[in-house]
């Protein structure tokens, strides 16, 4: 089947279905790829200029009016996706995971997020070489509802949590 190219139209269910399902390649248009990297650069300028952002430059929650030095900023990140990974129960379903990894980067092709492009290109290598993310489905943390799913998406990018890949379930170190 060919690639999907991510970030020149809005997706379709079938697509998504298609993807989830692992029955479709996933690649990044140039379009996506500029849009990804003008955002982070964004981020980028403001945390050297030093403004204010919440949860770039600031702490989160009742922590918002604590300040985030620059030296501290890949920490954070890092900290709150290792803090907000308190799910417990079985995993979902592997579809639900990967059809879920696709909105997340589909949205980032959108220009609507400050990750980077080497972030975003590792997602897709995850959606193509059938790497799936232990999530488990309870938990949560705050209002939202996804942030520990999210949280434990993408912690094998960081080397951290579990995936499953070729049937085996693998430290995010290992995996990496």
């Amino acid at each position: 089947m060919e690639s999907l190219r991510l970030g020149e139209s809005p997706l379709s269910l079938a697509q998504l279905v298609d993807v989830a399902r692992g029955a479709r390649p996933v690649q990044l248009s140039q379009p996506a790829a500029r849009r990804i990297r003008q955002a982070r650069e964004l981020i980028e300028r403001w945390v050297a200029d030093g403004r204010r952002v919440y949860g770039i430059t600031t702490g989160f929650g009742a922590l918002a009016d604590v300040a985030i030095t620059s030296d501290q900023v890949r920490k954070l990140q890092r900290n709150v996706l290792l803090s907000h990974a308190a799910g417990v129960g079985e995993p979902f379903p592997a579809e639900v995971v990967r059809g879920a990894m696709l909105l997340r980067l589909q949205d980032a092709c959108l220009g609507r997020s400050g990750l980077t492009l080497q972030t975003a290109q590792r997602i897709l290598e995850f959606l193509n070489l059938g790497v799936v993310p232990v999530v488990p489905c309870q938990g949560s943390v705050g209002a939202s509802g996804d942030l520990a799913p999210l949280a434990h998406m993408f912690l094998p990018l960081l080397g951290e949590g579990e995936a499953i890949y070729r049937g085996r379930r693998l430290s995010g170190a290992e995996l990496l």
